[in-house]
C-alpha cells in the first residue's frame, strides 16, 4: 500500500480548499488522499476442457477480452478498503491506474464491474506463458472456481453486477485511469460494510477476437493504484451546560483518525477478517427430519448461515449442513434418492449409509455406482440384518468418492440417520429429550469461506461447530437428556468433559446399545465414532454446563438449564444383549502402516481393482487391527459390526463391547469378531481419518459364496487297519482341512483325493468332511462304517 499524497492539480485542490475551510471552521475534517496498490489480483481463464483450470496469481500480468484463438479472459483485482481508510469516513473520489503493456487489436471498451462473491490466489505463475494461463493450485480463481477447486462461481467467469462501474477505452500502450460516481459508490459500500468487499472485474470487449488487453499486476513494477478521495469523520462535540474555555476531550478528534502518510509503500495488504462472532451467542439449531419411506435428497451448493458475516458456500445434502436427517424404524425399507446438482467440477459423487448393514450397490462405493453430475441414484437400505431387524442406533451418510473424499466431507456432504428401534427400553429419554448432536471443526478464511487444501496427516480447523453452529448454546430443562454425538470432523480428535465434572451415563456406540450403562466422565471420540450418552441436569436449574474438549481447551456448547420440567424417564440396569454372531473360523492381521511416505494397509496403498480379503457368506472371523505408525487412526469396517475380543492382548473397554470404528494410539492392537450375512460382493475397510484413507489406507475386501463341495467315501481294511479312501470336487483354495468326527485330522493338498489310515483295526464308525483351509467352506458329511 502507498499512502503517498498524488501531486496532481486534481489531488492538491481538495487539501488545499480543506485547509482553508480548516482555519475558519474548525468542525470540519480535512480532505486526505491516498493511494491503495491491490490485495489480490488474477485472470479467469476460460475454461477448455483439454486444457483444465488454469489461473496465474503470481504472474505479472492480467488480461480482459479476447485472444486470436478466440478464448475469454477477465481480470479480477480487491483493494483493502477498510484497512486504509478510517471507518465513518466519506468518500468523495475514486480512479483506478491501470499499466496497459501489450495489446493485440485497436482500442476498445475496457469495463470495471462489482463482484459478488469471493475470490482467491494461490500460487499459479504462467511466467513467459501468462496469456495461456498455468495449472491452478489451491485457492486459485479459476473461470470455474472462487477458490480452486471447491468453491465455485454461480455463474461461470465470475458472478459481477451488471451494473458498470467505470469505462474507459483502451488503445495504445500507456497507463489508463478509470474514475465515476459508481466506483465512489462502490468503494463507499466496501468501507461501510468490508464483508462486502470482493473488488472488480475488468470486462473487455468479448465479442470478437482478438481483443485482448494486458495489464501488469501488483506483482509488477508498475501496479495498479486505486487513488481514493475522502473525509474522515469528526466527532461531535459533547454538550455541556455551561460554557467553557477549555474544549471538550471529545471535540478533538483522534489523532489516529487519519493514516499518516508514509514514503515506503507496502508490497501487499492482508484482508481485515471477518470478526469471529461471540461463543455462545448463537442458538443450537438442527437440521430438518424426515420419517418418510421414500426420500429425495438433492446435493447442491448451499449458503450456510455460520459465522456473523458473509454465508459460508457449501455442498450440501439438501441445502443444510449438517444436512436432511433420516429417521426410521427398524426392519422397514427407506429408499432415498441422491441427485447430483453440484458443477461438473465436483465429479461423481457417492453415499455411504456408515454403520448401516447394505448389499454392496447401497453401501457407497468409492470407484462404483457412482452419481454423475445431472444425475440420481437410488439407495435402498432394508432395516434388516442376519434375517433379523438392525439394531437402533445413530448412523450417518457421508460422500465416499475415492481420492476426493475429505474434500467432499470438508465442504458439507455429511447427514444423520437414526434408526428406531421398539426393542430397545422404552424409558430412555424420548422425543425433544433426544438429542443428536454433530460435532465438526473448520477453517475459515476473512470472508467465511472454508476452502480444502488437501494434508496427507489430516486437515483441522480452528472454529468448532456443532450441529454446523459456532459454539452455540442450547437451552435444556432440569431432567435427563438423551445426547447422540457425532464425531464429523475429518481428522481431529476430541476428548469430551462436562465443564461441571458431572458424569455422562454411557448407553450405546455406533453399534446400538450397551448391554448395560456406564458412567465416564471423560469420552474420546475420533473421527466418524459416535457415543449414545444420556446427561442429567436435575437440581441445577438457573446453572449453566459446558460440553468442553480437554485436548483443545475450547468448550463447544453451552448448556442453559433454565426450564422446570417433569421428567418420567429412567435409564434401566440393563440395555440390550449382544448378538450371538458364533466362533471365529480364521484369522486375519491388518497392520496400520506408513510406506514409502504414504498411510497403508499391511504395506499396500488402496487399489480398487486388488481384493485383499474373501471371507465367506455365513462364517465368522477374528480380524486383528494393528498401528504401527506414531499417529493414532480410527479403523471402521463396512458391511457388519464387529464385537470386540481383547484390545492390547488385555481386556476390551466396557463401553466398546460392540462397534463398527475403533481408535488405535500408536502401537495398539485390538482383537474383533465379525459375522458376514445376507449379502456378497466388495466391501471397504479403511481409517477414517479421511485424508489417511484418501493418501492410501484402505483395503477391500469381497464377501463370498460358500463354494459348493461334493465329498464321497469308500472304507477298507489294509493289513488289518480301518483305511478310508476321500475323493471330493469343487473346492477351490490350495489347501484342504481334513475332519474325521469333528476333529481336524490333517491339512492336504487340494488334489481330490486323501487316504485315512486310521489305525484301528476293530469295529468303528467315522464320519468325515472337508473344507476350504482355514475357512468353514466345507463338504458334505459323509459316514464311514467297519463292523470288524
Amino acid at each position: 500500500m502507498n499512502n503517498q499524497p498524488l501531486n496532481s492539480p486534481k489531488t492538491l485542490l481538495p487539501l488545499i480548499l480543506a485547509a482553508a475551510l480548516g482555519s475558519v471552521a474548525p468542525s470540519l475534517a480535512s480532505a486526505t488522499s491516498i493511494n491503495i496498490n491491490p490485495s489480490k489480483d488474477n485472470t479467469l481463464y476460460e475454461f477448455v476442457a483439454a486444457d483444465g483450470d488454469r489461473s496465474n496469481a503470481l504472474g505479472i500480468h492480467l488480461f480482459a477480452g479476447m485472444t486470436a484463438e478466440g478464448f475469454i479472459r477477465r481480470g479480477v483485482l480487491a483493494f483493502d478498503i477498510a484497512g486504509s481508510i478510517p471507518p465513518g469516513s466519506t468518500i468523495t473520489s475514486a480512479s483506478l491506474t491501470l499499466n496497459m503493456s501489450r495489446t493485440i487489436s485497436d482500442a476498445r471498451i475496457v469495463e470495471l464491474h462489482k463482484l459478488l462473491a469471493d475470490w482467491g490466489e494461490g500460487t499459479s505463475n504462467a511466467n513467459a506463458q501468462e496469456g495461456q494461463g498455468a495449472p491452478a493450485t489451491p485457492n486459485d480463481a479459476t473461470w470455474r472456481h472462487r477458490f480452486y477447486n471447491t468453491i465455485f462461481w454461480t455463474t461461470q467467469g465470475g458472478d459481477f453486477s451488471g451494473t458498470v462501474s467505470a469505462s474507459v477505452l483502451v488503445g495504445d500502450i500507456g497507463q489508463y485511469v478509470w474514475s465515476s460516481a459508481q466506483m465512489v459508490a462502490d468503494v463507499q459500500s466496501w468501507l461501510n460494510n468490508p464483508v462486502t468487499n470482493f473488488g472488480w472485474l475488468l470486462l473487455g470487449d468479448e465479442s470478437t477476437s482478438p481483443t485482448s488487453k494486458r495489464f501488469d499486476t501488483r506483482e509488477s513494477t508498475s501496479p495498479p493504484v486505486l487513488t481514493i478521495e475522502y473525509t474522515a469523520s469528526t466527532p461531535t462535540p459533547t454538550p455541556t451546560a455551561t460554557p467553557t474555555a477549555t474544549p471538550t476531550p471529545t471535540i478533538t478528534p483522534t489523532p489516529t483518525a487519519t493514516p499518516t502518510p508514509t514514503a515506503t509503500p507496502t508490497p501487499t495488504i492482508t484482508p481485515t477478517p471477518t470478526p469471529t462472532p461471540t461463543p455462545f451467542s448463537h442458538r443450537l439449531r438442527f437440521p430438518p427430519v424426515t420419517t418418510d419411506a421414500n426420500v429425495s435428497v438433492d446435493i447442491n451448493e448451499g449458503c450456510v448461515p455460520i459465522l456473523d458475516g458473509p454465508c459460508t458456500n457449501m455442498w450440501t445434502y439438501g441445502g443444510t449442513y449438517p444436512g436432511l436427517t433420516i429417521r426410521r424404524p427398524t426392519g422397514e425399507t427407506t429408499n432415498v434418492t441422491f441427485t447430483n446438482n453440484l458443477d461438473p467440477a465436483a465429479g461423481a459423487l457417492t453415499v455411504h449409509n456408515h454403520g448401516n448393514h447394505s448389499s454392496p450397490e447401497n453401501d457407497g462405493q468409492p470407484d462404483d455406482f457412482l452419481i454423475a453430475t445431472g444425475e440420481s441414484r437410488t439407495y435402498t437400505y432394508t432395516g434388516l440384518e442376519d434375517s433379523g431387524n438392525q439394531r437402533g442406533t445413530m448412523h450417518f451418510y457421508h460422500d465416499h468418492r475415492m481420492d476426493v473424499n475429505g474434500r467432499n466431507v470438508w465442504m458439507g456432504l455429511a447427514g444423520l440417520y437414526i434408526i428406531d428401534d421398539p426393542a430397545d427400553p422404552a424409558t430412555l429419554p424420548s422425543g425433544n429429550f433426544d438429542v443428536p448432536l454433530a460435532i465438526a471443526d473448520r477453517q475459515f478464511d476473512a470472508n467465511n469461506q472454508i476452502p480444502y487444501v488437501f494434508n496427507p496427516n489430516g486437515v483441522i480447523g480452528d472454529k468448532f461447530l456443532v450441529n454446523g453452529v459456532y459454539q452455540p448454546y442450547f437451552d435444556v430443562g432440569d431432567r435427563k437428556y438423551r445426547l447422540r454425538i457425532l464425531n464429523a470432523s475429518n481428522f481431529r480428535t476430541y476428548n469430551l468433559v462436562l465443564s461441571t465434572g458431572d458424569s455422562f451415563t454411557q448407553i450405546g456406540t455406533e453399534s446400538g446399545l450397551l448391554p448395560a450403562p456406564i458412567t465416564r466422565t471423560e469420552m474420546r471420540m475420533g473421527p466418524a465414532e459416535r457415543l449414545d450418552v444420556v446427561v442429567d441436569f436435575a437440581g441445577r436449574l438457573g446453572q449453566d454446563f459446558y460440553l468442553t474438549d480437554t485436548l483443545t481447551g475450547v468448550q463447544l456448547l453451552r448448556f442453559r438449564v433454565n426450564r422446570h420440567l417433569i421428567d418420567n424417564s429412567t435409564i434401566p440396569p440393563t440395555l440390550r444383549e449382544l448378538p450371538d454372531i458364533g466362533e471365529p473360523t480364521v484369522t486375519r492381521t491388518w497392520n496400520f502402516d506408513r510406506t514409502d511416505g504414504h498411510w497403508t494397509i499391511n504395506g499396500l496403498r488402496f487399489d480398487p481393482d486388488r481384493i485383499d480379503a474373501q471371507p465367506v457368506l455365513g462364517t465368522t472371523e477374528k480380524w486383528i487391527f494393528t498401528n504401527l505408525t506414531g499417529m493414532p487412526h480410527t479403523a471402521h469396517i463396512h458391511d457388519v459390526d464387529q464385537q470386540c475380543l481383547s484390545r492390547n492382548g488385555g481386556p476390551c473397554y466396557s463401553y466398546e463391547t460392540m462397534k463398527e470404528t475403533w481408535y488405535l494410539e500408536p502401537s495398539e492392537t485390538i482383537e474383533v469378531k465379525l459375522r458376514f450375512t445376507d449379502y456378497t460382493g466388495r466391501y471397504m475397510l479403511h481409517c477414517h481419518m479421511i485424508e489417511h484413507a484418501d493418501d492410501g489406507m484402505m483395503a477391500q475386501f469381497e464377501v463370498v459364496a460358500p463354494t459348493q463341495i461334493t465329498l464321497s467315501a469308500a472304507g477298507r481294511k489294509v493289513g488289518g487297519v480301518n483305511t478310508v479312501r476321500l475323493t471330493w470336487s469343487g473346492a477351490t483354495s490350495t489347501n484342504i482341512d481334513v475332519y474325521r468326527n469333528a476333529v481336524l485330522i490333517v491339512t492336504t493338498a487340494n488334489d481330490g483325493s486323501y487316504t485315512d489310515s486310521t489305525g484301528d483295526t476293530g469295529r468303528a464308525i467315522y464320519t468325515y468332511k472337508v473344507c476350504e483351509a482355514g475357512t468353514m467352506t466345507c463338504s458334505n458329511e459323509v459316514t464311514v462304517r467297519f463292523r470288524q
